[in-house]
Formats: structure tokens, sequence, C-alpha cells
């Protein structure tokens, strides 16, 4: 992907205009060695039926896990991997069957990445599956210079920001730092030194003191007083007191990820384990219930009395989203709006804690955008400032970050914006997504 700063249109009346063009030299690791697992598909997958594996695979010395397998729309199976930032594709078959086409993408910057095969006819039952031609990223490039138009307009009005923009590629060079006694603590996901593993990690804003909070671990939430985690293991889900290290384990009945905290602390939101529908738990360990159907949804987050739960639902195919809100005590559930130009791999949906607010990914997966619940006044907050936009948080106190994903993997750039008003700093820290921010 090649990046023009400033942006190509504006580039026209301009004599000169910088091109940067982030790269990967890709290369095979041995071609030799090869994975195997089987599939139980049973007599008849439906579509969009899901696996949920999270089944690691060594692989010509290097570390990935399968994540899930899936049923897709074209007659075939999806598959998604993690990896470290060394890995980029890999091949996938099905033993004994030939597929009639495929696609996936590469992991550029590491984290997921899919392939998908497709078949003339579904194979079904016990399957297995091989994974096999590791390839690996050589090395990252960067070209970057300078391109003359050939024939520079003149005849173009000046720019008009657009109102509400705080953020585009042009502001990030001079972007200050946080202030020195800015409070608060951040939850990041980063890679840990010595080791090919992710983890949790804790900063404190104001001190930089960093806390390694959990080995082999990449997704927790942060609760609004900032005081607890939780996340999911094996064994069920974990609340860890960041202050006592006291941790209790809830035992759940469908797994889970995505979690929210309800802004009193007592209920966590969550997807269930196969994506199949958002399930609330009470975090005394309690009352465990579906609140939601709705396949393939995420939590965007309570309301502030905890009293309505907003989701974003899979819309006309997956080319849009639904905002649904649900009546906690009664199930009930309202269809506010639809987002047109949010990301169709990760919405990555937050609510305001006012409850005014929706920021989401865009369409092109590297812009920031904020719109009222019932889908008025929308409008960018961030215009292509990176490559990628990640880890969408809003802290009790009005305060929206994330992680601004650019060349350099795992080099990140952790960005706070206060949309009114345009307040914009960029933290210390250099590496990792934003997985919790409290800012009182």
């Amino acid at each position: 992907m090649c990046r023009l700063r400033p942006r190509a249109d504006s580039c026209l009346g301009r004599a000169k205009c910088r091109a940067k063009c982030p790269g990967v030299v890709i290369g095979p690791a041995d071609p030799a060695p090869r994975a195997q697992l089987e599939l139980d598909a049973g007599s008849d997958p439906q579509p969009g039926q899901v696996w949920t594996l999270n089944q690691q695979i060594e692989l010509a010395g290097h570390t990935l896990t399968l994540v899930s397998i899936s049923t897709d729309s074209r007659n075939g199976y999806a598959f998604e991997f993690e990896s470290g930032p060394e890995v980029y594709a890999v091949s996938v078959d099905i033993e004994g069957h030939a597929a009639s086409g495929g696609g996936g993408g590469g992991g550029v910057t590491g984290g997921t990445f899919y392939t998908s095969l497709a078949y003339t006819e579904l194979p079904t039952g016990k399957l297995m599956v091989n994974v096999s031609n590791l390839v690996l990223v050589k090395d990252r490039v960067t070209w970057d210079g300078l391109w003359s138009p050939s024939a520079p307009r003149t005849d173009l009005a000046a720019a008009t920001p657009q109102t509400g923009l705080c953020l585009t590629a042009d502001d990030i060079d001079g972007l200050p730092l946080a202030p020195a006694d800015l409070a608060g603590r951040a939850l990041v996901a980063e890679p840990l030194a010595g080791s090919e593993s992710w983890g949790m990690v804790l900063y404190d804003l104001a001190s930089g003191a960093r806390r390694v909070l959990m080995a082999d671990a990449a997704r927790g939430a942060l609760s609004p007083d900032g005081t607890q985690l939780a996340y999911t293991g094996v064994d069920g889900l974990h609340i860890l007191n960041l202050d006592t290290a006291a941790e209790r384990v809830i035992q759940l009945a469908s797994g889970g990820y995505d979690l929210h905290w309800s802004p009193d602390g007592k209920q966590i939101a969550f997807v269930g384990s196969s994506a199949e529908g958002i399930y609330i738990v009470r975090t005394d360990g309690g009352g465990e219930r579906r609140v939601s159907d709705a396949a393939y949804a995420s939590v965007i987050g309570f309301s502030p009395d905890g009293a309505r739960l907003y989701l974003a639902v899979m819309f006309t195919g997956g080319s849009a989203w639904m905002v649904r809100v649900v009546d906690v005590a009664s199930g009930e559930a309202q269809d506010l709006t639809t987002i047109e130009n949010g990301s169709r791999k990760m919405l990555a949906a937050a609510l305001s804690p006012d409850e005014e607010w929706i920021a989401y990914r865009g369409r092109d997966n590297s812009s920031l955008f904020v719109m009222r619940a019932d889908g008025s006044a929308m409008h960018a907050v961030m215009e292509q400032p990176a490559l990628a936009i990640s880890g969408v948080q809003w802290s009790t106190s009005g305060w929206l970050g994330v992680s601004l994903i650019d060349e350099q993997e795992p080099q990140r750039t952790l960005v706070i914006v206060k949309p009114e008003g345009c307040q914009v700093y960029r933290l210390a820290m250099t590496q990792g997504d934003l997985e919790g921010l409290w800012l009182p």
C-alpha cells in the first residue's frame, strides 16, 4: 500500500508531494514441515457455522494458532490464524478433497490473518486439515520520496478543514506527548521481551511504570474505575484486582470474548465462544444469561445506568452494521440505525460514557468516525493517520484512545483525543494494541 502525505486529492494543487510506500519482503521457510489436525464437520455443516479451536501449531520452528474454522458463502471453509509478526501466511488443504478455489491475506503486521478454500461440493464428516508452506516476513521496507505532478493545478480553492476532524497523517510528526501530570492507566496487549508470546501490560500514565499482568494473553477489559482486569481463560472468566493481585474465576457455560464492563462494575457483557450470541454475567459470579441471539454481533457498550446494552449486528450480508440496543432486564431489542461506512473486518465500535456517541473504524480500517447513537452527526475524527487503527477505547472521562499501526511491527503510536475541542496527545508507549483506558 502506498500512502500520500498529504492526501492525493490535495496534491493536485501542489508542486511536490511526498509518497510513502511501506512493504514487506517475504520468503518461504523450510517447505517440508507440515502440521495436521482433525475437524469433525458433521454430516450437514451449515453456512456460517464456526468451530472455535484456539489450537497452537508448530511449523518450521515457528508457532501460530488456528483460532477457528468456519463455513463460508462460497461452499467452502475459512481458516482464521493468529501469529507473531514474523509469519506472513500458510497454505491449507483438506486431505482427499481438491479445492476449486480459495483466497486469503497475509499477516503483514502480524496478528490475525485468514485463508479459505472453496469446493464444488462441501466436504463433510471427519476431515484431516493440513497446514504447510509457512511464509515468513524477511524484511520490512519503506519507499519514501517526493513526486511532482506533471501539470500542477492552480484553479483549486483552498481546502476547508472538515468539521470535527482532529487528526490526519500530516499531524502525526508534530503530535505532543500527553502532559506529564496526566493521571490514568492504559491496558496494552504487546509482545513480551525474550518470548514469542504477547501479553497484557498495564501502564501508569503519570509515572510511566510498566507492569506485565499476564503472559500468553492478548485480550482483556479494564473496569470503569481502572482497578480490575477481566479476561477469559480455559477455566472461565478471570477478574484480577490490580491493586491487591487478588484473583477469582467465574465459570461460564458459553465461554466468551469481547468483554465490556457495566459502568457500576457489577456486570460484564461478552460474545459467546462460537459467536452465536451476546451474554451477560454478574461479576459476583451469578446470573449468566443470553440477551441476544444475533450471530457475529459485537458489544458496543452499556448505557450509564447499565440498563441498556448497545450491539453492532452484521447487516445486509456483512456490507453494513445495525446498531441495536437491548433492554438488559427484559431482553427487548430495538434497532436504532445502520453504519454503512464501517470496517467490514472489525468495526471496533465503542459507546461514549454519556451514551451520546459511538466511535468506530471506517471502511478503510485506518480512519476513526463518531456518530450519535441515532445515526446523526456522523463525521471523521481521524482521517488515515496511519496504515490502520485498532484498540478503540473510550474512557469514563471522555478521552477516546486508539492504536495507530504503521510500517514497523510491533511499533504503534498510541493516541488519545477528546473529540469535542480536538485535544490530541500521543502516549509514551510505542508498541502493542490498546485494550483498556482509564483517565479520571
